[in-house]
């Protein structure tokens, strides 16, 4: 089956449980999935594959119900990082990397989802101030893990299904513009090649990541 994130343009190949197959990530087009993927143990291999990013959120059902839905691809940090690519070309380069706040996210999120309601659309949890709260979850799906609370981006293997992971409450990006080193330089951006190449790269790192996860989390006698 292939599933999509309309916002970034990637789709991807998934096996019949919801879980993407590394590697199978490409924008802008329709990757071809093999159907040989549908039965395979989630042991090892291509077949166990993770949500790349996928935001989840622990709910008090034992099984997930996922036939037919589509799992939101890449999290909020994807969203960040296709924002900030788009107005590299822009004469303030420093002004145009500052992110939303939650709330903003959260409303914009909000509208999506009611124009969209079946393609499971990640909402925000905001805290005061504008900041994401350090857990975030996706509902449909039943993950959740852990963000930096000034840009929502999510925290690489901290991903868990059905349960709450322990973050920290305050986690935040280091980067400052008072200790930017670059805060004076005129950088140029990103080829579109090369940006494609990362982004399709970094897509890939974090499914493998998400799968590794959900393996080594998942007790060996089923699923609860």
């Amino acid at each position: 089956q292939v599933q999509c994130h309309t916002y970034t343009g990637y789709c991807w190949c998934v096996t019949p449980d919801g879980k993407p197959i590394s590697g199978s990530s490409v924008q802008n087009k329709t990757p071809v999935c093999s159907g040989s993927v549908t039965d395979k143990p989630s042991s090892q291999g291509n077949s166990g594959r993770k949500d790349d990013g996928s935001k989840p959120t622990p709910t008090m059902e034992t099984q997930p119900i996922f036939d037919g839905e589509e799992i939101t691809a890449p999290t909020l940090w994807i969203k960040h990082l296709v924002i900030k690519d788009s107005k590299l070309n822009s004469s303030s380069i420093r002004n145009s990397e500052k992110v939303h706040s939650c709330d903003q996210e959260r409303q914009s999120a909000l509208e999506e989802a009611r124009q969209n309601p079946r393609e499971g659309i990640v909402i925000p949890e905001c805290a005061p101030g504008g900041l994401y709260k350090p857990v975030q979850c996706h509902q449909s799906t039943g993950y959740c893990w852990c963000v930096l609370v000034d840009t929502g981006r999510p925290l690489p293997g901290t991903s868990t299904r059905y349960e709450t992971p322990v973050c920290e409450s305050d986690a935040r990006s280091k980067s400052t513009e008072i200790d930017d080193p670059f805060k004076d330089r005129e950088l140029p951006g990103c080829p579109d090649g090369k940006k494609v190449e990362f982004i399709t790269s970094l897509l890939d790192a974090l499914t493998t990541d998400m799968v590794q996860a959900i393996n080594s989390a998942a007790p060996t006698g089923g699923g609860r």
